[in-house]
């Protein structure tokens, strides 16, 4: 195989009565010394495909205590093991014939747990659309793979029921960043790039599942050339982040079950630990048989992902090997919290009270703690234990970390899940701080954060809802900041940025105060002298940009509705806005996709005050913008804190504005939606149900403000 990397397998769809080969009854017997063809009965509930078939139509039980849940158990583990060996067979065939990875949507919707299998492949992957954006169910999946080493943890992201023509790009981003919170590394966007003919297929070409799933990515959206270029370019930058060095998570929770839940349920419900800053991802005891889990120093996995601590809940169902190999690892120094009470044996062929006992034995054990629910980020700060990197906001964040132990740098994903959230990053190392933008490429050091005489680093920080950030940590500092000699140590209030200019001297940009940007009296550095500030009473107050004219693309079928291979037929049409509202409440364009050129003007500097610079914030953006000052495109931005300093782009008297906005399709398309057809001949999905596709808020809406800035700048 010249081109490719991956040979693929999609999740597994394959119908049946109960998931079964013709070897499986031999080595259930060699397996569990019992034939399991009595039990046959038992199995017809629950034991096909469970995503797609459902349970079944009836069910047997037994009047045994279990009801007969550990002949189940014990057929569900001979499957897995068949399912294992199949994924290495396949793998090493794959290696070694096509001389690529391998990478599959291993083993759910089958009767098994997914855990166990995971590590079978090259690049384990998962998918949004059954992971539901959940990052405890993603934390579910890298676990296995992280602790067995794997550099690549793969998602089909995109795949959204009933989204197609109107998945928005801040939408995907969403997902995407959800996902890499859950350890997930490596996006494969849902849909294929086909926009030729097809048969029996109208504008704007063939759609997989009929219009149902979003989304097929091609020329025929607006933002294919408009803002999409972006987007896959931020998430190349934070995949390749999240691939260098090794992923190191804070603690993992047993988990044990007889088949992994085809959307992943939810297994930790509680937020002590994300609210204190701490990371988790999850193992089933068929993992602990890896070589690489191990205890080393009170540590779990050392060469992997580290584990400070191991939880075990109250849900949690108990192997016998499983509560021996956690005795082991509580025997070797690794703290054991259990929570919520004691768990209860997994139903199967071993000895119930064996495991009864070995539980008993290990709650008396030393290192091994028992807390109430919700109770765990308590004890681990009791025991001495300190995060990664603990994010404290007043809002919901997530992070991840990441250790490149050969160049010396640590990584730090952050992202913010609720609404607007402010507070800090606290990691323990005395490295340099720098922001990765992930939307240009750019490294800039950080020049306001503290370190303390524990060796503690902790940075302000500030995040719009769906908002990401990267920090590197590096012994040795990008761009020779290392020779400046100190950092900001407090900002005040109202400072919108803080530059480094040749190495040698800090530059503040202050914005006027206002009740939300109060002004504060000083600048604070780590040598500890104080700059008061003296700022400029007659700076500028920021103020919205209006008179907006709109010139809109329209994006429509060709005559022939046949003619597939046409991207669309354009046509323009012009208004003028009194405020940026949405296509929708705009009369003359309610139906229109396409892109729209939205362009206004200001004096600079300001009739009233002066200022050195200014920054341009918007509204949140509904799909993707581009922007341009004076002619000049502004470096890309994260369209969920869409704010960009344009001091350097301004000039004296007017200076033009124009953002290009792309809408998606949907709205568009509802006009022609009676005679669309896809593949057979059918009419779409949506027609089948009598659903039109949604209608949806396109353009720029919401206010556009221009935010003056004075200059401090301070030597040291």
């Amino acid at each position: 195989m010249q081109v490719g990397n991956y040979g693929w397998e999609d999740s597994i769809e394959i119908s049946s009565n109960i998931t079964w080969t013709p070897k499986l009854p031999q080595n259930f017997q060699k397996k569990f010394g019992y034939s399991i063809i009595q039990y046959l009965p038992l199995l017809m509930y629950g034991n096909n495909n469970i995503n797609l078939q459902g349970a079944g139509s009836y069910l047997a039980v037994l009047d045994t205590v279990d009801s007969g849940a550990r002949h189940v158990n014990d057929y569900r583990s001979v499957l897995a093991d068949g399912y294992q060996e199949y994924l290495t067979e396949l793998t090493n065939w794959t290696n070694s014939y096509l001389n690529l990875q391998m990478s599959a949507q291993v083993s759910y919707n089958l009767p098994m747990d997914a855990e166990a299998s995971i590590p079978f492949v090259n690049a384990p992957e998962s998918e949004s659309l059954q992971f539901e954006d959940k990052i405890d169910s993603y934390r579910q999946y890298s676990g296995p793979a992280n602790l067995a080493g794997k550099r690549v943890v793969s998602i089909e992201l995109g795949a959204i029921a009933t989204k197609a023509f109107i998945y928005t790009l801040p939408n995907l981003l969403r997902q995407f960043n959800l996902a890499v919170c859950g350890g997930v590394n490596q996006a494969v966007l849902h849909g294929q790039a086909y926009s030729g003919e097809y048969y029996a297929t109208t504008w704007p070409g063939y759609n997989s599942f009929s219009w149902l799933i979003s989304e097929n990515y091609n020329n025929k959206h607006p933002y294919w050339d408009n803002g999409f270029a972006e987007v896959l370019e931020y998430m190349g930058r934070v995949q390749y982040v999240q691939q260098t060095g090794v992923p190191k998570v804070d603690v993992v929770f047993y988990n044990k079950v007889s088949a992994t839940a085809p959307y992943w349920d939810v297994q930790y419900q509680f937020s002590d630990l994300s609210d204190a800053g701490w990371t988790y991802s999850y193992l089933s005891p068929e993992n602990f048989k890896f070589p690489q889990a191990t205890v080393q120093n009170g540590v779990f996995a050392p060469e992997g992902p580290a584990y400070k601590a191991m939880v075990i809940t109250s849900s949690s169902n108990m192997t016998l090997s499983g509560v021996r190999y956690i005795q082991g690892y509580a025997d070797a120094g690794l703290p054991i919290i259990i929570s919520g009470g004691n768990p209860s044996p997994y139903p199967s062929v071993d000895d119930q009270e064996a495991i009864l006992a070995s539980i008993s034995k290990l709650k008396a054990s030393k290192n091994v703690y028992s807390v109430g629910k919700g109770e765990i980020a308590s004890k681990l700060t009791s025991l001495g234990l300190v995060p990664n990197a603990a994010v404290h906001t007043n809002g919901t964040c997530h992070s991840t970390w990441r250790q490149d132990d050969h160049n010396s740098v640590g990584y730090a994903f952050i992202m913010c899940e609720g609404g607007y959230s402010t507070g800090t990053l606290r990691v323990p190392t005395k490295a340099t701080p720098s922001v990765l933008d992930a939307w240009t490429g750019e490294e800039r050091p950080i020049l306001s954060y503290s370190l303390d005489s524990s060796g503690f680093t902790t940075i302000p920080i500030s995040l719009a809802s769906n908002q990401t950030m990267i920090v590197a940590f590096r012994s040795k500092p990008i761009n020779g900041t290392g020779n400046l000699g100190f950092h900001a140590t407090s900002l005040p209030p109202n400072a919108l940025g803080c530059n480094l200019i040749e190495d040698k001297e800090i530059v503040v940009q202050l914005a006027a105060p206002t009740s939300s940007l109060p002004q504060g009296n000083s600048v604070v550095l780590s040598n500890g002298a104080q700059y008061a500030i003296n700022q400029n009473t007659t700076l500028s107050s920021s103020f919205l940009l209006s008179n907006w004219s709109l010139t809109v693309e329209h994006w429509e079928a060709p005559v022939s509705l046949l003619n597939v291979s046409i991207q669309a037929i354009k046509h323009n049409t012009t208004h003028h806005l009194g405020s940026l509202v949405s296509w929708l409440d705009v009369p003359a364009i309610a139906n229109t996709s396409g892109v729209g050129y939205y362009s206004t003007s200001f004096s600079w500097p300001p009739a009233q005050g002066s200022a050195d610079g200014a920054y341009i914030k918007f509204s949140p953006i509904l799909n993707a913008v581009r922007l341009y000052i004076n002619g000049k495109r502004i470096p890309p931005f994260d369209p969920n804190a869409p704010k960009a300093d344009i001091g350097p782009y301004l000039r004296n008297g007017e200076n033009d504005v124009l953002a290009v906005v792309p809408s998606t399709m949907g709205n568009y398309l509802n006009t022609i939606l009676s005679r669309a057809r896809n593949g057979d001949g059918s009419i779409t999905i949506f027609g089948l149900l009598g659903v039109p596709i949604t209608p949806t808020d396109q353009g720029l809406v919401g206010d556009v403000a221009i935010i003056p800035y004075q200059e401090m700048r301070i030597k040291g």
